[in-house]
């Protein structure tokens, strides 16, 4: 009688289990149906969840490997409840997220932090190329600031060996630096200081940046110049030069200082008073390099390929190279990056004739960047640019049809515009 008991409340809860997994399943698999209209922008959210996850532990490169394939070999069960393989294509990506940092933070043997603990309690000479950013104050106090890529260490017995890895230098007097130089500066290195106030913090921010160390080089420091910019052999250095002193002939102060801030991403030279202006006008945005100033260059590209006898084609293939020169021009940052990208996958889809979808190719530009550094997923500027351009997307046509019994049809674009800064 017990058996017999036990038996058939087996066989209900059961039952019971292959209803819920069953009712489960269809609702699961009418979600992945929808997703299924959007891949790469879910893959980019799975990707970008698994970077969170990796950054927020610290677990070796072997165990992030051991974790994706465990969670690819458990979510292949879900096949069974017919869910499809889409549970596991995100499973397999969260877990690439995951390893992909965890390689990401692996230093070489002879990288500069390893060598940190050998050097920090003496006066190092650096020598390295200097990129990105060069901020410079010739007022009192003087001070430059810049990011230096070390090619080699000399210790205070003036001993040299090879090295590699990116710091940040802060010499305390006016020295004239521009990207692409080659410099020897002598100072002390340590850990950065976490000058942050409030919810931001420098070190964090060098973090992200992939820069753990620092160089404070005295008023009467060495920084000697190893080799002139134009002395660099890299192409889009050279080219950034030209462009700059083409410029230079023809504008001069204030002017000068917004053109190069514009064309090129370089604000080095525009006076914090004037940018302050801006920052509190809300105009900031007007000459960071994003989609706007992409788009005006996309139709300027157009306008002057119309005059050459090219077809469909080639003209998009051209105005495609064009965007793959101007974007390393800028320093590749992540709104730029993303609006790269974005022009780029879209004028592919007018060549190859595919239907397009703004939410996909935003999410396709994320993966790219986060590919080429995990870390610029906790960057404010990689996610307000992500947030907006998806604001803009997602939310910009509901607000159009809210505004629309409010302007008549001539005042299409006044429509659209408010839509798109509401």
């Amino acid at each position: 009688m017990s058996k017999g008991l036990g038996r058939g409340f087996l066989v209900r809860l059961k039952n019971f289990f292959m209803w819920i997994t069953k009712r489960t399943g269809r609702s699961v698999q009418e979600g992945f149906a929808a997703f299924r209209s959007i891949p790469c922008f879910i893959l980019f959210i799975a990707f970008a969840a698994g970077i969170a996850a990796g950054e927020g532990i610290s677990i070796g490169i072997f165990p992030a490997a051991v974790f994706c394939l465990c969670g690819i070999a458990g979510l292949c069960l879900v096949r069974y409840v017919s869910l499809g393989y889409w549970p596991v294509v995100m499973a397999v990506f969260l877990g690439l997220g995951v390893f992909h940092v965890q390689v990401f933070r692996e230093l070489p043997a002879a990288h500069i932090d390893r060598l940190f603990f050998r050097i920090a309690s003496q006066e190092v000479a650096l020598i390295g190329e200097v990129f990105g950013d060069v901020k410079q104050h010739d007022s009192t106090p003087c001070w430059t600031t810049f990011f230096l890529s070390v090619r080699q260490v000399e210790d205070a017995f003036e001993k040299r060996w090879p090295a590699q890895g990116d710091i940040h230098v802060k010499i305390f007097r006016f020295v004239f630096v521009e990207p692409g130089m080659v410099l020897r500066v002598k100072g002390r290195l340590h850990r950065p200081y976490d000058f942050g106030s409030g919810r931001f913090s420098f070190r964090r921010y060098l973090h992200q940046r992939k820069v753990d160390l620092a160089l404070s080089v005295k008023k009467d420091g060495a920084v000697d110049v190893v080799a002139g910019a134009e002395d660099n052999p890299d192409f889009f250095i050279r080219l950034r030069r030209s462009g700059k002193r083409i410029v230079q002939r023809y504008l001069s102060g204030i002017d000068l200082a917004v053109v190069n801030a514009t064309l090129f991403g370089d604000w080095a030279d525009i006076p914090k008073p004037f940018y302050g202006l801006f920052q509190r006008t809300g105009t900031a945005h007007v000459i960071a390099i994003s989609g706007l100033h992409m788009s005006i260059l996309i139709v300027l590209f157009f306008s002057i390929l119309s005059l050459i006898p090219f077809n469909r084609a080639a003209r998009y293939l051209a105005v495609v190279l064009l965007i793959g020169l101007y974007v390393p021009l800028t320093g590749s940052r992540a709104s730029v990056l993303r609006a790269g990208i974005m022009a780029v996958v879209y004028l592919f889809s007018f060549i190859l004739e595919r239907t397009r979808s703004s939410v996909n190719i935003l999410g396709l530009a994320g993966l790219l960047i986060l590919l080429a550094n995990p870390l610029d997923l906790f960057s404010v500027g990689f996610q307000l640019s992500f947030l907006a351009v998806f604001a803009l997307i997602v939310l910009a046509p509901q607000f159009e049809d809210l505004f629309k019994p409010f302007f008549p049809p001539v005042l299409d674009s006044l429509r659209t515009a408010a839509a798109m800064s509401w």
